[in-house]
């Protein structure tokens, strides 16, 4: 097992990855935790994102206090539930060059939000290993043989790193460690982490001063107290739990993809062949291919796009032709509108003389038109695309 870890971390000594454009990810609470963090000296509050791909794997995105403002998605937005995440991406994003911007995407009543992610920390866990990357430590701890002495620094890292405690929170272990700098790092660091929740506190600087400056503790996640939020994680997990088993035991195995024992593989990774690029498998992926229309996708109804047919959209969302034609108060089927707003199902209070919303442009679309895009991707979303309210005090820190 130990070499198997010492290969995991060999890969992250890729050196210098070729200049992309910037990833654009659209905010979904369906798939993205909102954490924000408070300096315990200044009181001001930082923000982070944190999605997981699957039960074993935590990304979480470091940002900031304030973002900039856009009046519309930029081209190429990405939904998080279909973004592919791995160890190339948390590598791009923190090399100090900047080659892969990110931003995460906030939608707001008039505008959207742009977030700018200034650092990545990969979380893994493959039986009972943790293997944490960042651009300030890469270390694997195995927790069934924790030891105060042990030096857990990774190839490449930056910081020698010590367990140096932990407990337990609710249903999870919280993990406690110290870094001290190693090559040219200047900075002695402490940290506490829960898997699946996010990095808790945590202190950095070369001096006792800098530590104090830089304290900062997890205050909230999505809008609720982060222990409101452990509990009811932890129930949830206690519920699906059946077994009888303890819901703080590992549950699975992770399966790592770049993980490579043929020469061949080894050689692309030393010469920099595998860079980092979003999933673009399915056309759900990019968000930019809607029209900018006065009225957002919503449950229930389709906003009309370029060359698009009524048939062609009923037979996307399986819903029956005629339904749809009574639904929208359609005089003429062979005629609708970009951004018309077209029901798929019965709508609010429907009337047959109100149901017709229109568009802004005529639409010329043969009686089949090309394959439409299925914009129940977004339903729901009108919640889920703007974060929770924050109202925490300051003695909550």
């Amino acid at each position: 097992m130990k070499k198997l870890i010492l290969s995991i971390l060999s890969l992250f000594a890729l050196g210098f990855l070729p200049a992309q454009s910037p990833v654009y990810v659209l905010f979904n609470a369906d798939c993205m935790d909102q954490l924000e963090y408070r300096y315990t000296k200044s009181g001001n509050s930082v923000f982070a994102y944190s999605m997981r791909p699957n039960a074993d794997e935590q990304y979480i995105f470091m940002s900031g206090e304030n973002g900039m403002p856009t009046q519309s998605l930029p081209d190429g937005t990405y939904d998080c539930r279909n973004l592919r995440l791995n160890d190339e991406a948390v590598r791009a994003i923190n090399q100090q060059s900047s080659v892969r911007q990110m931003y995460v995407i906030i939608q707001r009543p008039q505008d959207y939000l742009m977030m700018p992610v200034y650092s990545a920390t990969q979380i893994k866990r493959v039986a009972s290993y943790y293997l944490l990357v960042s651009p300030k430590y890469v270390f694997a701890i195995d927790t069934t043989k924790l030891s105060y002495q042990d030096n857990l620094q990774g190839e490449n890292s930056p910081t020698v790193i010590r367990f140096t405690g932990s407990k337990l929170a609710n249903c999870r272990y919280q993990y406690s460690f110290h870094g001290e700098p190693a090559r040219s790092y200047k900075e002695s660091m402490d940290f506490d982490f829960i898997f699946g929740v996010g990095i808790i506190n945590s202190r950095t600087g070369a001096t006792t001063l800098e530590q104090q400056e830089n304290e900062m503790r997890l205050i909230g996640v999505n809008g609720n107290y982060v222990e409101n939020y452990l509990a009811t994680i932890c129930q949830n997990t206690q519920q699906a739990n059946t077994s009888g088993n303890s819901a703080s035991k590992w549950t699975g195995t992770a399966e790592f993809g770049y993980i490579r024992d043929d020469k061949e593989a080894s050689s692309a990774a030393n010469n920099n062949i595998n860079t980092w690029q979003p999933d673009q498998t399915g056309v759900q992926n990019n968000i930019n291919t809607l029209t900018n229309c006065p009225e957002a996708p919503g449950t229930g109804y389709h906003i009309v796009q370029r060359g698009e047919s009524l048939k062609a959209i009923a037979r996307t969302y399986n819903v029956d032709l005629k339904s749809v034609i009574k639904w929208n108060n359609i005089k003429n089927p062979d005629h609708i509108e970009i951004c018309q707003k077209v029901w798929l199902q019965k709508p609010p209070a429907f009337s047959a003389e109100t149901a017709t919303s229109k568009g802004i442009a005529s639409t010329a679309a043969s009686s089949t038109g090309p394959t439409v895009f299925n914009q129940s991707v977004y339903w729901n979303q009108g919640a889920n695309t703007t974060p929770g309210q924050y109202n925490y005090t300051p003695d909550a820190v």
